[in-house]
């Protein structure tokens, strides 16, 4: 094995192992400091950050650093559209710099200027997070010298963003959960015990989807998992829309005018389709689009490992 294939593999260990540690995790909090802490390391950066996006407010706000050294840049609020961090927490697209400083394509503001001065910030990469087509905010690596950053450090930094958003979203629904389960139940009516029970099959759904995700099981299993609850089948299909991938039934792919589709997409890319044998009312497209959103964080991986393993051969 070469070295360089040797690092790839290495890399994809420890990316596994990661994204193995966040299913464990049930808390905001917990999870943030876990993505900015691997992320960091995984990456080989100088700083890494979380930052939560508020449209309403129109700025996005970083939430959990992992080697910043001044309270200034870790508590930066960034409207939407400045600087690399409001550029991409936005969630078009993954934006990287070679130095901050220099970049006159950047919507500049001189306050933040001198707070990324101050922390010695040179060189960005950022990658939004985002869950089922809603933006979150973005995850961003910082390094304190002017650097390149290749194609293969965009698309691993938008993996772990993938990963990471879902970790986020599940933690601050598990948070959610637990709320409503505490509350005072005098006060607790009908709607809240159906949120409840609505918010428990939904964490037990994404549970399970990681772990077979993390296990390296086949597509399959998580189109069986997927097809369980929402009692239907479900093909997975090429962009065309003609050619199965994959599938939780030996049955014919159905005439997508019969079901509901959705376009399996992470961190820009899209993969292909999924499809099911019937139309799914509002509740059931939700369990939809995180089915498919966990498909498709099972092909960053599988397309990664694919990777690693040309390269050996």
């Amino acid at each position: 094995m070469s070295d360089t294939s040797a690092a790839d593999a290495d890399w994809l260990h420890r990316r596994l192992q990661s994204a193995t540690q966040l299913t464990e995790l049930r808390d905001t909090e917990s999870t943030l400091q876990v993505v900015v802490r691997h992320t960091r390391g995984l990456m080989d950066a100088d700083m890494a950050y979380v930052s939560f996006t508020d449209f309403d407010s129109n700025e996005t706000v970083i939430r959990k650093t992992d080697g910043v050294r001044t309270g200034e840049y870790a508590s930066i609020r960034q409207p939407l559209g400045t600087g690399v961090l409001g550029r991409v927490a936005i969630g078009h697209a993954s934006y990287w710099t070679s130095d901050y400083r220099a970049d006159e394509k950047l919507h500049h503001m001189g306050p933040i200027d001198e707070i990324v001065e101050g922390e010695g910030v040179r060189a960005l990469l950022g990658a939004p997070l985002s869950v089922a087509g809603r933006v979150i905010g973005a995850l961003l690596i910082a390094f304190r010298s002017p650097r390149e950053f290749s194609d293969t450090e965009v698309d691993r930094l938008e993996s772990l963003a993938a990963q990471a958003a879902v970790a986020i979203d599940n933690a601050q629904r598990h948070e959610q959960l637990m709320a409503l389960v505490e509350s005072d139940v005098d006060h607790r009516g009908e709607r809240s015990d159906t949120d409840i029970a609505e918010l428990s099959r939904s964490l037990d759904l994404d549970r399970r989807l990681v772990e077979a995700v993390t296990s390296e099981l086949p597509s399959s299993s998580l189109l069986a998992i997927g097809a369980q609850a929402l009692g239907c089948d479900l093909w997975l299909t090429d962009l065309t829309g003609t050619r199965r991938l994959a599938s939780s039934t030996d049955r014919t792919l159905p005439d997508r005018t019969d079901g509901t589709f959705v376009t399996v997409t992470a961190a820009g890319q899209q993969f292909g389709h999924l499809l099911t044998d019937r139309s799914l009312n509002e509740a059931e497209q939700a369990v939809l689009e995180r089915v498919s959103l966990h498909v498709a964080l099972w092909m960053m991986l599988t397309r990664a490992r694919e990777a690693v393993e040309l390269r050996d051969g």
